[in-house]
């Protein structure tokens, strides 16, 4: 990063403290050539009272905005009459009382306010002027951060969560409070690893803001989840439009990385390929690292669960210590080890992506992108080009120092959030209880262990919220989806058929009401529910409906059954979520993939299960995708073209040499 900094009001020539690993001599070149006398960068380390500028970009004087970068026509003009503000490492700017040079640094966008002494020119928000007291739940992140931007952060952490001398898994807002010591502006809650279920959010008097890493990973519960809260922060660029789809407006806020855990550091090269991230059950990670241990000098750490994780500072000594990391994702978006490696000044190698990479960076400038087809030859040719690939190493490193910091990150956040903190929030109570028991609900699908106390929770919750909305269909659907996969079948069956009443109009209703009549032994009364549901979705084609409905008039509930409802589903456009691939429920299928599973459990049902690869294949869920095409081709070991498929799957999972010889079996075949 390069900063400037001034020890009083500027005189017409202003020094300038350049950091060293920033091109420095073509920085003073131009600097001086503008008029400025330029000091070391080490000058700044020994002063106590300077104050600071950041110059974000270089050449071209490029100056933060908004979480954004703009070009600046005025350094030798209006930075002259400018003098700069420091709070606890906070860059920002404070503007002398002079019109045109308020005016010069406003239309280049620059943010013009002081932090130390609260005063503005009406552009920063309430939470800047005055600081705020923030309440940060489930992680700390952030918290190093928001301290320095100057706002007061305490943290409750699991190692807190002590009710009544017992440690509890979820804890209570208030029990948050007390041990804060503090009443919040505002109440910031992270959403990543164990996650916290805090009682209380459904009528909190204060600002809620959640930030969620992995937010992809957990769509299929944080979509119901993220209605409580006023501000939504997620780290996958493609999680916006599917959360605005919902009614959710969520913000992008990438990864960033905390400066003093990271390089540059001055290491020998021990490696040719450093890799750390959980491995064992991550069948395409696993073969990732052993196609790369074929032909280069490997080194993968922290690779089991269970074992001691690095830190920070270790997991970046790792990666210095090599002369490329290679990343792949585990869903397609930019991941933590995107700016982990380039924070510790080695190359990156990373999957390629379109979800959000190249709006943060270059490829062949800052990292080097590949796909299974170039791995191989991208990782030899840059272990050949030493010059280049340290060129892209450095490259990356400063990019990242300069916009990829966690302050970097919580500045956006300020900007968002605006006038939000400390301002008190009308809340509908029973509302905000329904989309909760929806969050608890799916979750413990996926999570079984959680299940007993999230069903008690959100069992209680429904009660109180159905006694206070009688007409929501909606509500009578999750009570009775709780209690058909937790409870009472026979109250979740009169649940369901009032839900059915209320909304007769929605498919879904009618589609569970079947199978809770089924899981009751009610198959006579259960046909006549299906049948409703597909009549109201004739819209799809008499060839897509037509085949079900008439298993429903035979009253047969087998695996061509289920198949058919799986072709219903695709068509409808509910084919697969995300990480919801593995959950154990059974009653309430509610997408095309789940119908799938029913039909090849049923039978081994071979379309189903070729159909369930498509699926999975084409929501990026590779893995799974091959699992099925291999069982496939078990049942019709001479089908050219499921040899294709699972062919071209094992290539993406980076299966190399099974790709190949599945792909020439496949040709020979049809020769």
């Amino acid at each position: 990063m390069v900063r400037t900094g001034f020890t009083r009001r500027c005189s017409p020539i202003c020094p300038f403290f350049i950091h060293s690993s920033f091109g420095r001599s073509h920085a003073r070149h131009l600097l001086c050539s503008e008029g400025f006398a330029v000091l070391p960068y080490s000058f700044i380390l020994r002063a106590s009272h300077l104050t600071y500028f950041e110059l974000v970009k270089y050449p071209g004087y490029l100056f933060r905005r908004q979480g954004r970068l703009c070009r600046s026509t005025i350094l030798g003009s209006a930075i002259s009459g400018s003098e700069l503000q420091d709070a606890g490492g906070a860059m920002h700017v404070r503007i002398a009382d002079d019109e045109p040079v308020l005016a010069a640094f406003r239309s280049a966008g620059c943010r013009l306010y002081s932090l130390r002494n609260r005063e503005t020119d009406g552009t920063a928000s309430a939470g800047e002027r005055n600081g705020m007291k923030v309440l940060l739940l489930g992680g700390s992140v952030y918290a190093a951060a928001l301290r320095e931007a100057g706002h007061t952060v305490k943290p409750f952490l699991h190692r807190h969560c002590f009710e009544d001398g017992r440690q509890v898994r979820h804890y209570s807002l208030n029990n948050a409070i007390e041990h804060a010591g503090f009443e919040p502006d505002v109440v910031m809650i992270e959403l990543f690893g164990a996650r916290p279920f805090v009682r209380g959010l459904e009528d909190c008097p204060y600002p809620l803001v959640s930030y969620c890493f992995d937010s992809s990973f957990n769509h299929f519960w944080t979509r119901h989840y993220f209605k409580l809260f006023d501000v939504v922060f997620v780290d996958f660029k493609d999680s916006q439009p599917r959360l605005a789809e919902e009614g959710i407006e969520a913000h992008w806020l990438p990864y960033a990385i905390h400066p003093p855990d990271f390089g540059p550091f001055d290491l020998p090269k021990r490696w040719d390929i450093a890799f750390v991230g959980v491995t064992d059950h991550r069948p395409r990670r696993e073969a990732l690292i052993q196609t790369l241990r074929e032909h280069f000098n490997v080194h993968a750490a922290g690779g089991l669960k269970g074992k001691e994780r690095l830190t920070h500072r270790q997991m970046a000594e790792v990666y210095a210590q090599a002369r490329l990391v290679v990343n792949e994702y585990l869903f397609d978006g930019v991941n933590f080890r995107v700016f982990e490696a380039m924070g510790a000044g080695t190359m990156l190698l990373t999957e390629y992506t379109e979800n959000g990479l190249f709006d943060l960076f270059e490829d062949g400038r800052h990292l080097v992108t590949y796909t299974p087809d170039t791995l191989i030859e991208k990782v030899r040719y840059y272990l050949e080009h030493e010059e280049e690939r340290e060129r892209i190493a450095r490259a990356g490193f400063e990019e990242t120092m300069a916009q990829h910091t966690r302050r970097d990150r919580v500045e956006t956040m300020l900007e968002v959030l605006g006038d939000l903190p400390g301002k008190r929030m009308e809340r509908d109570v029973v509302e905000r209880i329904g989309v909760q028991s929806k969050a608890f609900y799916h979750f413990s699908l996926r999570w079984p262990d959680y299940a007993p106390e999230l069903f008690t929770r959100a069992n209680e919750q429904m009660k109180h919220a159905i006694l206070q909305r009688r007409d929501r269909a909606d509500y009578h659907a999750l009570f009775a989806r709780l209690h058909g996969v937790h409870g009472d079948r026979s109250l979740a069956l009169e649940a369901m058929k009032h839900a059915v009443q209320l909304d007769h109009e929605d498919p879904l209703l009618h589609f569970h009401l079947g199978h809770l009549l089924l899981a009751l032994d009610r198959s006579d009364d259960a046909a006549p529910a299906f049948q409703h549901g597909l009549v109201l979705l004739k819209g799809l084609g008499d060839d897509v409906i037509r085949p079900a409905m008439l298993q429903f008039e035979r009253k047969r509930f087998d695996a061509e059954t289920w198949y058919r409802m799986g072709r219903v589903f695709d068509a409808w456009g509910r084919r697969a979520e995300p990480n919801d691939s593995r959950h154990d429920e059974r009653l309430f299928p509610d997408n095309a993939t789940h119908y799938y599973i029913l039909a090849y459990r049923a039978n081994r049902h071979q379309k189903a299960l070729i159909a369930l690869g498509d699926l999975y294949s084409q929501a990026g869920i590779v893995p799974f995708a091959m699992d099925c095409y291999l069982a496939a081709l078990d049942q019709q070991p001479h089908d050219a073209d499921l040899m294709r498929k699972a062919g071209h799957e094992s290539r993406r999972i980076f299966r190399l040499r099974e790709s190949a010889a599945l792909l020439q079996a496949a040709d020979t075949l049809q020769r």
